[in-house]
């Protein structure tokens, strides 16, 4: 993995300061580069950039900022998608045995953006079919395949307000004439109602 050019970072910040979670930053050099994140252990507040070769453990560490979906730029799913998801059902004999959690057969629209290895947002946000999930990841079917290695995505939570869960892609494959996106979740974003955001 890779966090912002090695111009713009400064010493590492390797542990939180207040309860030794592993952390993936680095102190910006440059103020613009900069972004508030939350110890996951502690919630601690730091303003700092990722740090160059992070590890997928290291992010788990993390809460970044949330994201501000812009809905009207949000494409309706593809009806023959939706059909498609609902004849296939969430049908998946194949890596079985790699899993680490059940998988619960869901097909329900996902809202979704990718992210870049510099958890910065790319493209317009987009609506794939969820077509399974379970505790530590969730498949996605959709009409294009996603070459970036991350995607935030909003699932609905309790009491009407949506979790932001940030998910590294495992798996791409073709699926019919779909796209088939095997995903694990690696950290939640920070709430909306978070300290950050006060």
């Amino acid at each position: 993995m890779s966090g912002v050019g090695l111009q713009s970072v400064g010493t590492r910040i390797e542990r939180c300061s207040n309860c030794e979670t592993p952390l993936p930053l680095c102190e910006a050099l440059i103020p613009e580069d900069a972004r508030i994140w939350l110890c996951a252990g502690c919630d601690t507040e730091y303003c700092a950039c990722l740090a160059p070769n992070y590890s997928i453990n290291e992010l788990r560490g993390v809460h970044p900022e949330p994201f501000i979906f812009d809905t009207e730029l949000i494409q309706p799913i593809n009806p023959e998608m939706a059909e498609f998801a609902k004849r296939f059902g969430a049908r998946d004999n194949n890596n079985v045995e790699k899993r680490s959690a059940t998988r619960h057969p869901v097909i329900a629209p996902i809202t979704a953006i990718e992210f870049d290895d510099d958890l910065r947002p790319v493209g317009s946000p987009l609506q794939m079919i969820c077509r399974n999930l379970s505790t530590g990841g969730i498949c996605l079917i959709n009409d294009r395949a996603i070459p970036n290695k991350f995607l935030v995505l909003e699932l609905p939570g309790g009491g009407g307000m949506p979790i932001q869960t940030l998910a590294h892609v495992l798996r791409r494959r073709p699926l019919g004439p779909y796209q088939d996106i095997g995903t694990e979740f690696v950290t939640k974003l920070a709430s909306s109602n978070s300290k950050m955001l006060r």
